[in-house]
């Protein structure tokens, strides 16, 4: 439930499970934690409601450096790079959104599909193909419901499934 918070930005519901006992330091199979996953989101209000109480407490140094370097790479560094660096897409970088469609982190490509549907961006069909299935966790998650309604839209519109509407 977490990481399904962390994933939203629902910082909130984040802080609530967190306040209630949710461990925001345990290790994820993937080798995170969810309080790494919400630096790497890059919501201040998610990392804020994660890191609960008394994190200089409950931390080692080394762990708070780490994340603090994690956070600190976005600004640094800047998004461009960082995105860059993580999908090592080729050429000008005409929209940070498009570049995060190339990583294999279903999230990110969730979160820039999402984005471009939520703009109306003409990319967005390549994004939604791009997606793929979501994995198993992701299937009350409100990106992923907005982005199958869109597709029903469009199939509804068009009068078969995966092509755009009728000019």
């Amino acid at each position: 439930m977490l990481c399904r918070a962390i994933a939203a930005h629902e910082a909130d519901v984040a802080e609530a499970l967190v306040e209630a006992g949710a461990d925001q330091d345990r290790e994820l199979p993937d080798g995170t934690t969810p309080l790494v996953r919400a630096v790497d989101g890059g919501s201040p209000a998610t990392v804020t409601a994660v890191l609960g109480r008394e994190p200089r407490l409950r931390l080692p140094e080394s762990e708070r450096a780490a994340l603090l370097a994690r956070a600190r790479r976005w600004y640094e560094e800047g998004a461009e790079a960082v995105l860059r660096q993580r999908t090592d897409a080729p050429g000008p970088v005409n929209s940070t959104t498009v570049i995060l469609l190339g990583t294999e982190d279903f999230r990110v490509r969730l979160n820039a599909t999402y984005g471009l549907l939520r703009r109306d961006d003409p990319r967005t069909q390549k994004a939604v193909a791009r997606l793929g299935t979501a994995p198993p966790g992701h299937e009350d998650d409100h990106r992923v419901s907005a982005i199958r309604h869109w597709q029903g839209e469009r199939d509804r519109s068009s009068g078969v499934p995966g092509e755009p509407p009728a000019s």
